[in-house]
């Protein structure tokens, strides 16, 4: 059997996403990295539950106010979680597969977006933009960093929060790499 062709490079993590929602349980994923050795990771911990997250995520979580963009949702787990606590979840990914994942686990506003494409207008703008699980890593460099603040100053009210984790690749990069 062949593997399927791809025409972008977020296809072959929807795919293995929609496999575990549909029951297969065994699914991993191996993500490649220019900075490290290819690291297999089981696509369960896209779909962890509340009990299931590290305590940096949890303490993330509790610290949400308002209106929240989740960025990079997934299969949802945050924005379930901030849904349960009364606020007001737009859930947002690039991956229609975990748009459709999201909305069956009963995410009420989940959306097929681009971060850098979403557009508000000054009264929809949001309290907390959540980037977890590495999230920020969809910024790149740091000169992807500023654009990505940016367009997240358009997003957000003034006295919003961003909340994010992140790696620290420090170890595994040279300064002239990350410019």
């Amino acid at each position: 059997m062949s593997e399927p062709a791809y025409s972008n490079s977020w296809e072959p993590l929807g795919d293995a996403m929609m496999d575990y929602h549909r029951g297969d349980t065994t699914t991993t994923i191996i993500v490649l990295s220019d900075l490290e050795d290819p690291l297999e990771e089981p696509v369960s911990t896209f779909f962890r539950d509340p009990d299931a997250f590290p305590a940096l995520e949890t303490a993330a979580l509790n610290i949400c106010t308002g209106r929240v963009l989740d960025i990079g949702a997934g299969s949802g787990c945050h924005a379930l979680v901030l849904q349960e606590m009364g606020l007001d979840v737009v859930a947002i990914d690039i991956i229609p597969q975990a748009v459709e994942i999201m909305t069956d686990r009963g995410v009420r506003d989940a959306r097929c977006a681009d971060v850098y494409n979403l557009r508000v207008i000054e009264g929809d703008r949001f309290d907390t933009l959540l980037m977890m699980m590495n999230g920020i890593g969809i910024v790149g460099t740091v000169k992807g960093l500023r654009r990505f603040l940016v367009h997240a100053k358009k997003l957000i009210k003034p006295d919003g929060s961003l909340i994010l984790d992140s790696n620290d690749l420090r170890p595994a990069v040279t300064p002239d790499e990350i410019a």
